[in-house]
């Protein structure tokens, strides 16, 4: 998956995704994939607020009261 991403090149042969080449046509391969890895690397870097604020987005909150939202939380906890 990693050379078949991008992320690693191939040390030898070739791979392609709806006929782009991994390599030369990272942007066409990009247009043509869906890729969610098992870990994010974003995940343990982001604060509390950015946390909730991210899962309140893939939720559905209206961007309109997704802050309130956040800070209602956040002062529930403390």
């Amino acid at each position: 998956m990693s050379i078949l991403t991008g992320a690693v090149q191939p040390s030898s042969g070739s791979a392609a995704i709806g006929g782009y080449d991994v390599v030369d046509e990272k942007g066409d391969v990009y247009r043509q994939l869906g890729y969610c890895p098992q870990t994010s690397p974003l995940i343990n870097r982001l604060t509390a607020r950015e946390t909730l604020a991210m899962y309140a987005r893939l939720r559905g909150i209206p961007a309109s009261r997704v802050y309130s939202l956040c800070e209602a939380l956040i002062e529930q906890a403390t």
